[in-house]
């Protein structure tokens, strides 16, 4: 049961780490746009500069960038349990 515990609280911690970094993925580039912005632009869907460089730009890279993780790691622990 202590396995058990110490694996959840790992994936929950990395989950955390993983959403920590996507945010700041989002936040930081040449044209710094805020927390508080970025937050309000999912709920208010207004034309500006800063939309479109979060969600045609920023917000795709990251996803992009998470989904090639995910691939790389699941690649790796195949090629694990093969050889």
């Amino acid at each position: 049961m202590k396995t058990r515990r110490s694996w959840s609280l790992a994936l929950a911690v990395q989950v955390l780490l993983l959403l920590a970094d996507a945010t700041l993925g989002i936040c930081v580039g040449s044209t710094h746009v805020p927390l508080r912005t970025v937050v309000q632009m999912v709920w208010d869907h207004s034309a500006s500069l800063e939309h479109s460089i979060v969600v045609d730009i920023r917000l795709p890279r990251v996803l992009l960038a998470v989904g090639v993780g995910g691939g790389l790691s699941l690649a790796g622990v195949l090629l694990q349990g093969v050889a």
